[in-house]
């Protein structure tokens, strides 16, 4: 019988692991950058226009809500210093500034000397508590935290101190004064409020300018998407275009986690795609999740560069393949697509035509070689408005097996990793590698992601809080089980040796109610004998007596 007591950690019962349930996604720290309406579309549903010089994350968040039906949209930020401080600080050597969202300035709090960890948490909490809440995780570093998703900024430093190390005092980075501030941005988090996979991509395909994964970066996010016409098929990412440099340089130790699974084996080489591929797939068992190739790329044409593809002789190749070839006539951009399609079979590569664009798609295609001949010579054809010897890398793409949101992070202490062009998904805070993913502040401190700003966001964190009661009432009533079939098993136990012991004492020890009687019966019997044989011997002394 196996005993064993499952976790109760906050992380274990869904509320700061790496994703808080099959409805959710969090991303990695936004990077806010404008795009046009359409560029971004979350569930076939177009965001409308966003201008990062004028609008924050609460103008994000707001755009979403009223553009997307079946998706609640907030955002939280978590920050986990470096390394354990001491909490030894002076006035206003540790610093926390903050801008609210929808707030024109940032409120900048110096905190007030502190002897230890606990008082500078205190202090913190008291000082600048409106904006930033802090406190201690299990592993006894500072955490800052809020449910806005407003940046934090944190200065640490005294004058004279070097840039780029750690000040002991919090153990976050150390500036050369304590005016040096570095910034954490904040996690935008999606929930689906019908239960339906949540879908992030680039839209606009047919505008001159058509959206880019660029954009769905902005928001934190890589391309998360669905097969078509399945949907039972969700949650698969695809990462941005690799280049040449970052399918030559190797994945290290620490460099990639997929669901918490450390992506390296030494005896894989990851110096190629394939390489790369198969270090991913070689923890498909402990991950859940398969990787493939998949290349993503478009061709923008203008009027003018449709017009140059009627040039007699021109051809544009694929990987050695000639997929179209002109003719003194005039070619659409759907004329391309037709034409390369017929070269499916053999480049792998599937075209689709929208507006002028020319979007070139394929599944487990590395890389994608175009050549472009005019007039039957070996010179650039300008004219198309493509260059000659382009080369488009695919991007590594991961499918959920079980359907559901996949957890990346990533060592943001090595370049190698953010080279296999993925983002931190489903991680939370995960800035530094010997610190663990964290979506909420630990130790049952604070539950940050959750929140109840909204009826369905309210909803949503109901179900988490019970989601986790429901898990340690299931963990009590197995061990409870286990209890009693402990107390059972001991019962059982406790009769055989008594048994045992009762069926051991009739074989060996000695029946002294049976022997007693025996002793009496023996004793009984001698006695008598002993009688009678005097009155034996004085039958013969009578009859002397009567001679006599």
């Amino acid at each position: 019988m196996d005993v064993a007591i499952e976790s109760v950690a906050t992380k274990d019962l869904g509320m700061k692991s790496a994703s808080f349930d099959s409805k959710t996604l969090v991303g990695a720290r936004v990077s806010l950058a404008s795009f046009s309406a359409g560029d971004i579309k979350i569930n076939d549903q177009d965001l409308a226009a966003f201008d990062s010089s004028t609008q924050d994350l609460g103008d994000l968040i707001n755009n979403i809500n009223q553009n997307v039906d079946n998706v609640t949209a907030s955002a939280f930020n978590v920050v986990v210093a470096k390394q354990i401080g001491t909490g030894i600080t002076t006035d206003g050597q540790f610093r926390i500034k903050v801008q609210a969202l929808g707030a024109s300035s940032a409120t900048e709090y110096a905190i007030s000397a502190s002897s230890n960890l606990q008082e500078l948490v205190n202090n913190i909490n008291n000082e600048a508590g409106a904006q930033v809440q802090a406190s201690i995780n299990d592993q006894g570093k500072l955490v800052l935290s809020n449910s806005t998703g407003a940046t934090i900024q944190v200065a640490d430093g005294t004058t004279g101190a070097t840039t780029g190390s750690y000040e002991t005092a919090s153990g976050f980075s150390r500036g050369v004064t304590a005016a040096t501030f570095t910034s954490y941005a904040g996690f935008l988090k999606l929930d689906s409020k019908d239960g339906t996979p949540i879908r992030v991509e680039h839209g606009n395909l047919a505008a001159v300018a058509p959206g880019t994964v660029a954009d769905v970066a902005s928001l934190g996010f890589r391309e998360v998407t669905s097969e078509v016409n399945n949907a039972l098929d969700a949650y698969t990412v695809t990462g941005a275009a690799m280049t040449a440099s970052n399918v030559t340089t190797a994945i290290q130790q620490g460099d990639l986690q997929i669901n918490g699974v450390d992506i390296y084996d030494k005896d894989i080489t990851t110096t190629t795609f394939k390489g790369k591929l198969d270090a991913i797939n070689n923890f498909s068992a402990d991950t859940g999740v398969i990787a493939s190739a998949y290349l993503d790329t478009t061709l923008t044409f203008t009027a003018g560069n449709i017009a140059g593809l009627g040039t007699a002789g021109a051809t544009i190749s694929f990987n050695g393949v000639a997929v179209f070839t002109g003719a003194a006539t005039t070619v659409s951009v759907a004329d391309m697509e037709t034409a390369i399609n017929l070269k499916k079979a053999i480049t792998g590569i599937t075209a689709k035509a929208d507006g002028n664009n020319l979007r070139l798609t394929g599944t487990d295609v590395v890389m994608l070689h175009i050549d472009t001949t005019e007039a039957g010579t070996t010179t650039p054809a300008a004219a198309f408005g493509i260059s000659d010897n382009t080369e488009v890398y695919a991007s590594i793409r991961l499918d959920s097996v079980k359907n559901t949101p996949i957890s990346i992070t990533l060592n943001n202490d090595n370049s190698s990793a953010t080279g296999l062009g993925l983002l931190e998904a489903n991680a939370g805070a995960a800035d530094f590698t010997m610190n663990s993913p964290t979506l909420g502040v630990g130790s049952g401190n604070s539950l940050v992601g959750l929140n109840v700003s909204s009826a369905s966001a309210a909803t949503a964190a109901i179900s988490t809080i019970d989601n986790a009661i429901e898990k340690i009432s299931s963990s009590r009533s197995k061990l409870g089980a286990m209890e009693n079939r402990l107390n059972a098993t001991v019962n059982n136990l406790s009769n055989v040796v008594t048994n045992t012991q009762a069926s051991r004492s009739r074989i060996q020890d000695t029946d002294y109610a049976t022997e007693t009687t025996q002793l009496a019966k023996a004793q009984i019997i001698s006695q008598a004998a002993t009688a009678m044989l005097a009155q034996a011997n004085q039958q013969p002394q009578s009859v002397l007596s009567l001679l006599k």
